[in-house]
């Protein structure tokens, strides 16, 4: 198991064993923009959230499972992640001591020095907030499988299925508009001609990035390379993954400075099974 690390904190943001983040992968059949469901505290304090807690009059949590957000751990530093648990506790707690609203398990792009999830003691706006990068509407670029990637837009935020177990959303539902030049994938072509929409698990950079315009010409010059018979097939896919997994110095505006461009398992964020 991977060691815990302390985290900073003067919110009592608390940490707790490693999260088992699993999703299913799936076509998203229906359109759904659950965006309303998150909102503000209202300025509600820490103290006065917990206060209600006691009295058992605490208002509904506004962020469902599955939900990015981003949470206050001293000094101005905010660490993004996931909520992967509601009402969390830990073992070693007295049954004084309330449930934590929110077990979070934090992104990729958390300090080293900072735990792999992480508990917040209040639903208030001081110690956490919803923090989705892609806004609906806007381009992107998202992940279908190991190697490939499909141009896409944001159709939906926090969208669920009928089958899901209640509070569970993910944070994206995206219609795919195009492929990657170069792209062979006769699947990804399949999505774009149905202009497919499809949920993507989590907000990190291994499942939605930013659209490059970069990328995308460095891939054209690549298959013009190839049409001109100067790269063979092997070759030229080689390159191409790398480019594609490449780490792009124009990321997205709402993107941290740490990003990750491809998945450690090599899992795809989205799989598409209506056929």
């Amino acid at each position: 198991m991977q060691a815990i690390r302390q985290p900073r904190s003067i919110f009592m943001l608390g940490t707790s064993s490693k999260a088992d983040l699993t999703f299913i992968l799936s076509a998203a059949r229906t359109r759904s923009m659950s965006s309303d469901v998150v909102g503000s505290s209202g300025g509600m304090s820490a103290g006065a959230w917990m206060d209600l807690a006691r009295n058992g009059s605490a208002p509904p949590l506004r962020f469902p499972l599955g939900t990015p957000v981003k949470c206050f751990v001293g000094t101005a530093e905010w660490l993004r992640g996931t909520v992967v648990a509601h009402n969390y506790r830990e073992p070693s707690w007295p049954v004084s001591q309330l449930s934590a609203p929110y077990q979070i398990l934090l992104t990729d792009d958390a300090p080293p020095d900072a735990r792999n999830a992480i508990w917040a003691p209040a639903d208030v706006d001081e110690i956490i907030q919803s923090d989705f990068r892609f806004g609906l509407g806007e381009v992107a670029e998202c992940r279908i499988g190991e190697h490939e990637w499909v141009m896409c837009t944001v159709v939906g935020l926090l969208y669920r299925e009928a089958k899901w177990p209640e509070g569970q959303y993910a944070p994206y539902q995206v219609r795919v508009d195009g492929v990657l030049p170069g792209s062979v994938d006769e699947r990804a072509k399949t999505l774009v001609e149905n202009r497919q929409l499809i949920w993507l698990p989590r907000d990190t950079d291994d499942c939605i990035k930013a659209r490059s315009t970069s990328r995308e010409a460095r891939l054209k010059a690549l298959v013009a390379l190839r049409q001109q018979g100067m790269l063979g097939p092997d070759e030229f896919e080689e390159k191409r993954r790398a480019i594609i997994h490449a780490l792009d110095e124009h990321v997205h505006t709402h993107t941290h400075s740490h990003t990750h461009t491809h998945s450690h398992d090599g899992r795809p964020c989205s799989h598409d099974h209506s056929h």
